[in-house]
């Protein structure tokens, strides 16, 4: 797997990685953004899933509180099924985008096909 030091690395997205990490890193407590939330679409059976990381005490207490409160969200339609996952693993062992801010917060949604927009 490519890092962000792997100077070989030329894809769009190695790219738009060290861009990203140099405009809101080092990772840590000396990040420059307090919060990163990372939204996208996955062609995955995910559902509605939020992922944290277990070194975030707010990403952990936010997930708690959206899971606790997510049936309430649209009582016009039935509650789609909200999954939490929670990753153990330090910040610095943390290969996503989040993991760049003090604290993250991972939604995927899926599946949705590649190219479109709902």
């Amino acid at each position: 797997a490519a890092t962000l030091a792997d100077t070989t690395a030329s894809s769009f997205e190695a790219g738009r990685a060290k861009a990203i990490a140099a405009d809101m890193g080092p990772k840590g407590a000396a990040a420059d953004a307090a919060v990163c939330i990372d939204m996208h679409t996955t062609t995955a059976n995910m559902g509605c899933t939020v992922i944290v990381s277990s070194y975030s005490t707010l990403a952990l207490r936010a997930a708690a509180f959206v899971h606790t409160h997510w049936d309430d969200a649209d009582e016009a339609s039935p509650p789609l099924p909200l999954r939490v996952m929670v990753e153990e693993c330090s910040q610095c062992e943390a290969a996503h985008l989040a993991s760049v801010a003090r604290h993250g917060i991972e939604i995927e949604v899926g599946p949705t096909p590649q190219s479109l927009l709902r």
